[in-house]
C-alpha cells in the first residue's frame, strides 16, 4: 500500500467504482451521487494532490533471520536528518541517524539477526511511521508485518484480509515486492491523525495535511515529550502535562509537574512522566486521567512558576481558550476583558477552579485585586494557601525572599501599599501575609509592624495594637528556643557586630582618656620639672590611670568580642541555607537531596531528616530518625504526632517548658500558628526545623563554638575568612588583636597612680559620658550592661536602615525603643554620678588645697 499521490487517487477511484457498481443502469440518482462524490473528493484533496508526500517502504514483505532488509524513503525534506529506531526481540534498541540526499531520498540496509518480533520506526520532518515484523527462523516463512502509526491504529496483514476485501490496487504493493509504512486505514475509512512536533508546537496531520496545530508562546518552557496512547495525546510542555484530543487538537486536561517535562512513557492505562527538577535530579511521576499518583512538589527554578502564565500570552485569548480550556490564566484574561457581569464572573470563577497550584492562584489573586474583584481575590488567596498546605509546605520554611516573590505571596503587594500609604489595600493583604509570616522571615514581621505604625498614625489605635501584637508574636516561645534564636542572631550579625564592640572599646578608651586628662597632664608636667623625658605619645598609655574596674570592663568587652568572633565563625561555617531548604518544604526531591548530601550530625540532623520523611508521607523512616534524635524536644513532639502518644508530648514539655507545639497538641494552649489554625487545624502541630537546627546540625552547637574560642582563640579563629583578604593578613590582624587583649589583662595587675583617684574631669569627658551609654559608669561594673547592647543594637539598627542582609532579627522599631531606654537609664545614672562628682570636688577644695593649686582649679 502506497503513501502518496497515487494512493489517494487509487483510494478515491475504488470508492467511485464501488458506488457505480451499486447503481443499476436506470439508477440515475445513484450515478449522479457517484459523480458528485468524486468531484467533492477531488476538491477536498486538491491541496494534497498538489504536493509530493513522503513515502517509506521496505524491499520485501517476508523476512528470515540473516536476510538483508533495505528501508527506503522518497519525497523527504532534502538534507534533513531522520532517526531510524530498531527494537529487537531481545529488548535491544539500535538507533541510526539517516540523512536525506539533495533529492529527498534515503536508503538504509541492515540485517535481522534473531527470530521474533522486530519494530522499526522512522521519524523526522513530516514522517512518523512504524512497522512491526515477525521474523522467522531460517527455512520457515514469516508473516507480513503489522503496520501501525504512532496513534496505534493497525493495518491487517494480507493473510488476515479475505480475498473479497483485497482489490487489485491493494494487492499491487505485494506484487511490487515492497511494503509501505503509511498510516492509512483499509476499507476506505478515514486515516487517523498522526501527531508530530514542529519546534515546540504540536501538530496533528492526516493524509499529509495539517488538521490542527497547538502552539506555545515564548517563555512558557519547552515541549519536552509527546506520547500517543489510547487515552489521547499527552504533551509535556514546560512543567505541564497536557492531554489533547487527537482528532480536534483540543486540550482536555492539564496537570502540573515538579519541573520541565523531558520524557513520557506508557504505563498501562497511565503515563510515566519524567521531569527535570534541577541539581541534576529527575523525578518520575505516574499520571492517569485522575491526575498524578503522588503529591507534586516543586523545585526552585523560579522561571517554572511563570510558564503557565506566559502560556496565556497570545494575541487572541478567546480563540486560544477554545482549544485550551485547561489554562486558568486564559480564563482570567478573557474574564477580565469582559464587561458584561455574568460572563465576566463565569470566566473568573472558572479561572479559580482551573488553577491548581498555590503560585498560580496567588498570582491570580493579585491580578483580581488590581482589577477590583476584591471578593474573588480573597477566594484565590484562600485556595492558594489551601494548596500550599496540602502539598506539605509550611511558612516557617519559606525564608527566601526570592521564593516568596516567585510564589506571588502577599509580602510584595503589602510593602507596595505601605509605600503608597494606601491603607485600604494594605488592609486587604495584611491578613494574608499574617498567615504566612514567621520569625524565620523578618521581612514579613517588619511589614506588619509598619502597617501597625501607619494605622496608629491615622488614629486607629486599637487596630494598630492588634497588628503590633500579631507582628511580634512568636511561635517558638520556649526559653531554650529563644536563647538559640538570640545567639543565632548574634552569629548572623557577623563582622559588623564585632566591629561595633571594637568601636565601643575605642570609644571607652577615648572617654577615659578625657576623664584622666588632668592627672595625666599633671604627671607629665611634674616629670618634665624633674628632668624626665615625656613625649606626646605617652598619652597612649592613659590606661595606667584607669581604675581596676574600668580595666575589667575593657577586658569584659574584649571577651564579648571574642565570643562574637566565635559565633561568627560558627554561623559562617554552615554557609547560607540552600535555596531548596528555604522554599517552604523539606519534602520536595530537591530539598531531600540537599538534606541527604549535607554534612548533618547529631540529634538536630535526625530531627531534620525525620521531619522531611514525615511530611513526605514516609512514616517508617520518620519514626526511625526521631528515635535516633533521642530526647530532643521537637523530635519528641513530632514522634508523638506520628504515633499519637500524649506521653511523648508531656516528655517534650518537661525538657522544653513552654514549648508551644507540645502545649497545643495536649490541648493546653491555643494554636500558636495562624497558618496551621486556618488550614491544618485537624492535624497535630509539628515542630518545624529552624535556622538554628540547620546550623547546629552542620557546625555543632553555639555553646561549643564559644567554648572552643575561649579555650584556644588562635586555633579556633585563625582559619576564619576575613572578607577577601589573604589568610596571612587575617592571621597578622588576629595576632595583633590577641596581643592587645593580653596587654589589657596585664594592666589589670598594675596599680594606678594615687593622684588619679579624685582628679578633676574635663568637659569633653562629661559630653562623651552622655553620648556613649555606660562609658561614664565604667568604674562600676554594670556600665558594661549599657555599653554592649548600645553598641550591638545601634549598629544593627544602622544595618537595617541601610538594608544590609544580616541582622539580629529584631524589628527596627523595637531596637529604636530599646536604644531610647538605654539612653534614659544612662542619663539618670549620669546625673547621679555627676552630683556625686561635684560633691567630691568640693571636698577636694576643702581638704586638699594643694591639689587644687596643682590642677589649676579655682578655689
Amino acid at each position: 500500500m502506497e503513501w502518496g499521490r497515487e494512493a489517494i487517487l487509487a483510494s478515491h477511484a475504488r470508492l467511485y467504482g464501488k458506488v457505480l457498481a451499486m447503481a443499476t443502469p436506470n439508477s440515475v440518482p445513484r450515478r449522479m451521487a457517484a459523480h458528485l462524490l468524486l468531484l467533492l473528493s477531488l476538491l477536498l484533496f486538491s491541496s494534497v494532490l498538489a504536493q509530493d508526500l513522503p513515502r517509506v517502504q521496505l524491499d520485501a514483505t517476508r523476512f528470515e533471520v540473516g536476510e538483508a532488509v533495505t528501508l527506503s524513503a522518497t519525497d523527504l525534506t532534502p538534507d534533513e536528518q531522520y532517526l531510524l529506531t530498531i527494537d529487537g526481540p531481545d529488548d535491544e534498541t539500535i538507533e541510526e541517524a539517516l540523512t536525506a540526499d539533495d533529492d529527498g531520498n534515503l536508503s538504509h540496509t541492515f540485517e535481522l539477526e534473531a527470530a521474533g518480533e522486530w519494530t522499526l520506526h522512522l521519524s523526522g520532518e513530516g514522517v512518523s511511521a512504524s512497522v512491526v515484523l515477525d521474523v522467522a527462523a531460517p527455512g520457515t516463512s514469516s508473516q507480513d508485518g503489522q503496520v501501525a502509526d504512532e496513534a496505534g491504529a493497525e493495518e491487517q496483514s494480507p493473510e488476515e484480509q479475505s480475498p473479497r476485501e483485497q482489490s487489485p490496487e491493494e494487492q499491487s504493493g505485494e506484487e511490487r515486492g515492497g511494503q509501505d509504512l503509511g498510516g492509512q486505514e483499509l476499507g476506505g475509512q478515514e486515516e487517523p491523525v498522526t501527531v508530530t512536533t514542529d519546534g515546540d508546537a504540536v501538530v496533528g496531520m492526516r493524509d499529509g495535511s495539517r488538521v490542527w496545530r497547538f502552539d506555545f508562546p515564548a517563555g512558557s518552557g519547552s515541549t519536552g515529550a509527546v506520547l500517543e496512547t489510547g487515552t489521547g495525546v499527552w504533551v509535556g510542555h514546560g512543567n505541564s502535562l497536557i492531554l489533547i484530543e487527537p482528532q480536534s487538537g483540543q486540550a482536555q486536561a492539564r496537570y502540573p509537574m515538579p519541573g520541565q517535562v523531558i520524557r513520557l512513557e506508557p504505563m498501562g492505562d497511565a503515563v510515566s512522566v519524567v521531569s527535570d527538577i534541577g541539581r541534576g535530579l529527575r523525578q518520575r511521576i505516574e499520571v492517569d486521567e485522575e491526575g498524578p499518583g503522588t503529591t507534586v512538589r516543586f523545585g526552585v527554578d523560579q522561571d517554572v512558576f511563570e510558564w503557565l502564565r506566559n502560556e496565556a500570552h497570545v494575541p487572541d485569548s478567546a480563540a486560544r481558550l477554545e482549544i485550551d480550556p485547561t489554562n486558568a490564566w486564559l480564563h482570567l484574561v478573557v474574564g477580565l476583558s469582559h464587561q458584561e457581569s455574568s460572563s465576566r464572573r463565569q470566566h473568573l470563577e472558572e479561572a479559580l477552579q482551573r488553577g491548581t497550584t498555590f503560585y498560580d492562584r496567588a498570582g491570580m489573586a493579585q491580578e483580581l485585586y488590581d482589577a477590583g474583584e476584591i471578593e474573588l481575590a480573597g477566594d484565590a488567596m484562600d485556595l492558594a494557601l489551601q494548596d500550599f498546605a496540602g502539598r506539605g509546605y509550611d511558612p516557617q520554611l519559606l525564608t527566601s525572599d526570592a521564593m516568596r516573590r516567585a510564589y506571588y505571596f502577599p509580602l510584595a503587594p503589602l510593602e507596595s501599599a505601605l509605600t503608597d500609604a494606601d491603607l485600604d489595600t494594605a488592609g486587604f493583604w495584611a491578613p494574608w501575609l499574617y498567615l504566612v509570616s514567621s520569625e524565620e522571615a523578618p521581612a514579613t514581621r517588619a511589614a506588619l509592624l509598619e502597617y501597625s505604625r501607619q494605622l496608629a498614625a491615622v488614629g486607629q489605635r486599637d487596630a494598630a495594637s492588634l497588628w503590633r501584637d500579631r507582628a511580634t508574636a512568636g511561635r517558638s516561645a520556649s526559653p531554650a528556643a529563644s536563647l538559640d534564636r538570640f545567639f543565632l542572631g548574634l552569629g548572623r550579625s557577623g563582622w559588623y557586630a564585632v566591629a561595633a564592640l571594637l568601636a565601643a572599646i575605642l570609644a571607652l578608651h577615648v572617654t577615659l582618656i578625657a576623664k584622666y586628662w588632668a592627672p595625666q597632664t599633671l604627671a607629665i608636667r611634674r616629670g618634665r620639672e624633674t628632668g624626665g623625658n615625656r613625649r606626646p605619645w605617652s598619652r597612649l598609655f592613659a590606661i595606667r590611670y584607669y581604675s581596676f574596674t574600668e580595666k575589667l570592663v575593657l577586658v569584659l568587652l574584649f571577651a564579648a568580642c571574642l565570643a562574637l568572633l566565635g559565633l561568627t565563625r560558627w554561623y559562617d561555617a554552615a554557609g547560607d541555607r540552600p535555596l531548596a531548604l528555604a522554599s517552604g518544604t523539606l519534602a520536595s526531591p530537591v530539598a531531600r537531596d540537599v538534606v541527604s548530601s549535607s554534612p548533618l550530625e547529631g540529634p538536630r540532623a535526625a530531627f531534620i531528616e525525620g521531619y522531611a520523611a514525615q511530611v513526605a508521607g514516609e512514616e517508617t523512616p520518620a519514626r526511625e530518625e526521631y528515635l535516633a534524635a533521642g530526647d530532643y524536644p521537637p523530635a519528641l513532639n513530632n514522634l508523638a504526632a506520628l504515633i499519637d502518644d500524649d506521653v511523648l508530648y508531656q516528655r517534650a514539655l518537661e525538657l522544653a517548658p513552654g514549648m508551644p507545639e507540645a502545649s497545643f497538641n495536649l490541648g493546653r494552649t491555643a494554636d500558636p500558628s495562624p497558618f496551621h489554625a486556618a488550614y491544618q487545624s485537624a492535624e497535630p502541630l509539628l515542630a518545624v526545623p529552624g535556622s538554628g537546627d540547620f546550623r547546629t546540625a552542620i557546625s555543632g552547637s553555639w555553646q561549643r563554638a564559644v567554648g572552643a574560642t575561649f579555650e584556644n582563640p588562635w586555633r579556633a579563629l585563625r582559619g576564619m575568612e576575613f572578607f577577601a583578604v589573604p589568610s596571612l593578613v587575617w592571621q597578622i590582624l588576629l595576632a595583633l588583636f590577641l596581643s592587645w587583649i593580653l596587654i589589657t589583662v596585664v594592666w589589670l595587675l598594675i596599680p594606678r597612680p594615687a593622684l588619679a583617684r579624685n582628679a578633676p574631669r574635663t568637659g569633653a569627658y562629661h559630653l562623651l559620658a552622655l553620648l556613649i551609654p555606660g562609658s561614664g559608669l565604667a568604674d562600676e561594673a554594670w556600665g558594661v550592661l549599657l555599653m554592649v547592647p548600645w553598641a550591638l543594637l545601634g549598629v544593627d539598627a544602622l544595618a537595617q536602615w541601610l538594608g544590609w542582609e544580616r541582622s539580629l532579627g529584631l524589628p527596627l522599631e523595637t531596637e529604636l525603643w530599646a536604644l531610647a531606654a538605654i539612653y534614659v537609664v544612662n542619663l539618670i545614672a549620669f546625673v547621679v554620678e555627676y552630683v556625686s562628682y561635684r560633691r567630691r570636688m568640693r571636698e577636694l577644695r576643702r581638704r586638699h588645697p594643694e591639689s587644687v593649686e596643682a590642677y589649676g582649679l579655682s578655689s
